[in-house]
């Protein structure tokens, strides 16, 4: 029995508590970037990253078939109109609020596409990581966070280690500085060989545009210690590429790029042709001594097929080359020490890193995309979770998140005639931005006071019936309405105040001559009422003190008069619940003290049957 009553008072106090309890205002926006209409959720998939990386550069690419699942977020280029509108966006870490930077790489609003690059501080291998992209036609650029490659915004979203990021996503031309280096270093490249003048030409890649290289074109990027293995010790090179034309040379192998000319090479990335059948169509990283000759390196077996995209990373230690096919290790080789094939010893050189070529002798034939230059050796689970990004494999896009403001509910509401009638409405929206509180459709009498979102009304007996007041609310995009229904009931009736000279306690006369009270309905004169003094009703006689205590018999109303039949209502739900609603949550708290005593009277009860 203890054990049920205690049930009862929990379950008691938690339902006053309910009552009590409500949710503050502005609960709701936790969360959510102020001001910003519109929002994404992005997950990244913790399954795709195999240790917890730090500053990750994560692409998040738009369009109507996005993400691991596909999903169409071509509702951000309706939405922002125009190219010109692509900086009204944000980037936020999991907690709605923290911005992050964001690298627009392209944005193509005709055909529903974009392409960014945003910088995530912490991706997690346990569970999945989240952010929000915002956008909305009515902020500003968001400059501090995000910009076009070369700005300043964009190249935060690299770390300090990046020496060189080129995503290829110019026209191709022989313009100076063209090709823009992401990174904050800066190093920008040109769009020839400076023997023939041929530039490359953009084309679609996996990435956005990449460059088209024929058998005489490349791009030179201008000679820097940040290229070279003995600055740090380390280095790592990545990129797509796709080959256009089978054994397309009949030399022994082909240059995609390197770094190094006679008397100053220094590392290569290069494919093995014709020449070699058992090579063929192998790509293969290696490091040199100045004078040339042999190298050592490392290679991937697999032939690349014509016209397919092979992501390829290729890294060095201080003892060891690494070459990475679509994210997974394909080759490990010393090149110092007894072990090497051909012992290395790096130099730094003063040669430009060319794209296409290296020293002109032989020249890739097909595409390059999203090359990426940097002075470590990026770790197994960097470049895995790199490839995975750059395939559109690490994201998933949740529905757009409308910012709309939303009436909180508002009930029916009752009153009588002449009495006051106010009550408050109230919207929420998570993005903060000023709400507009407007209403239409008012009844005669009554006011609404927008700034405090208050309808105040005293309805006149005329006015009894139904009424539908309509409220609206907006923030310059969206808007809500709302319908309340209000009830106008007949006034609430007065009971008749005694006349001035008369007593309310009428004492039973001890003169057995005194005269009969007029009948119902006539003044003491005899005369019926006037129309402005109403006949109030009799007081009703009580029998003296002893006497028999049958009731009186009643007076039958005069004929002459018409009898007034008092009107019966039945008062709808909730009509008094204004009145009573203090009364009930005193009862209630009344109850629980109740309840608290029986709990500690049985608890009482049963310490002393076990002394006993």
């Amino acid at each position: 029995m203890g054990k049920f009553l205690r049930l009862i008072l929990i379950v008691f106090i938690a339902t006053v508590l309910s009552i009590g309890g409500k949710q503050p205002t502005g609960a709701a926006n936790q969360g959510w970037l102020a001001g910003w209409g519109n929002r994404v959720q992005l997950t990244l998939d913790h399954t795709k990253i195999n240790s917890t990386l730090s500053d990750f550069p994560v692409l998040v690419h738009l369009s109507s078939s996005s993400g691991i699942d596909k999903s169409d977020v071509s509702s951000v280029f309706e939405t922002l109109g125009t190219d010109a509108n692509r900086r009204k966006i944000a980037v936020t870490a999991g907690d709605g609020t923290t911005q992050l930077y964001v690298e627009i790489e392209r944005w193509d609003t005709a055909n529903k596409q974009a392409w960014l690059w945003v910088k995530v501080p912490s991706i997690s291998n346990q569970v999945d990581t989240i952010l929000y992209l915002y956008f909305d036609i009515l902020q500003s650029n968001n400059l501090d966070k995000v910009g076009d490659t070369g700005s300043i915004a964009a190249q935060k979203v690299w770390d300090a280690n990046y020496v060189m990021v080129q995503h290829m996503e110019q026209a191709g031309s022989a313009t100076p500085g063209l090709f823009k280096d992401s990174s904050s270093h800066q190093h920008d490249g040109t769009g020839d060989h400076g023997k023939i003048i041929a530039a490359p030409q953009s084309t679609l890649s996996v990435i956005g545009l990449g460059q088209a290289l024929d058998n005489s074109a490349c791009i030179t990027i201008p000679d820097n210690d940040d290229f070279s293995v003995t600055t740090t010790g380390e280095l790592t090179i990545s990129l797509w590429l796709s080959e256009s034309v089978p054994n397309f040379q009949s030399a022994g192998l082909v240059n995609v790029m390197g770094k190094g000319d006679v008397g100053e090479y220094e590392w290569s990335l290069f494919m093995y042709q014709r020449d070699w059948t058992d090579r063929s169509q192998r790509v293969s990283f290696y490091v040199d001594n100045p004078k040339g000759g042999l190298g050592s390196g490392s290679y991937t077996q697999k032939p690349v097929a014509v016209n397919d995209w092979v992501h390829i990373t290729a890294k060095v230690d201080n003892q060891y080359t690494y070459i990475y096919r679509n994210g997974v290790l394909a080759g490990k080789d010393p090149y110092k020490g007894p072990d090497a094939y051909v012992e290395i010893f790096p130099q730094n050189g003063g040669k430009p890193v060319r794209i296409g070529t290296r020293d002109f002798g032989t020249w890739f034939q097909g595409r390059i995309d999203e090359l990426r230059i940097s002075n470590v050796s990026r770790s197994s689970e960097y470049i895995s979770a790199s490839y995975q990004s750059d395939m559109d494999n690490l994201v998933r896009f949740g529905a757009v998140q409308n910012d709309h403001p939303v009436f909180n509910p508002v009930g029916d509401k009752f009153i009588a005639a002449g009495e006051p009638l106010a009550f408050g409405i109230q919207a929420t929206n998570r993005s903060f931005k000023p709400l507009t509180y407007t209403t239409a459709n008012l009844p005669s009498g009554a006011s609404f006071d927008a700034p405090s979102k208050t309808f105040s009304w005293v309805p006149q007996s005329i006015q009894v019936g139904t009424y539908l007041v309509r409220f609206e609310v907006a923030d310059g995009v969206f808007s809500d309405t709302i319908d309340v229904k209000i009830t106008v009931l007949e006034p609430i009736p007065v009971p008749p105040e005694p006349a001035a000279n008369q007593s309310t306690d009428v004492q039973p006369s001890d003169n057995p001559s005194a005269p009969e009270p007029p009948p119902s309905g006539q003044l003491a004169s005899g005369q019926p009422p006037s129309a402005d003094q109403p006949s109030e009703p009799p007081a009703p006689s009580l029998p003296p003190v002893g006497t028999s205590s049958e009731p009186p018999a009643v007076s039958q109303p005069d004929p002459s008069q018409p009898v007034s039949t008092p009107e019966t209502r039945e008062d709808p739900p909730g009509y008094y619940s204004h009145i009573h609603y203090g009364w009930i949550m005193m009862a209630s708290a009344l109850l629980g003290v109740l309840m608290i005593a029986t709990v500690a009277a049985a608890t009482a009860m049963r310490r002393g049957r076990r002394g006993k």
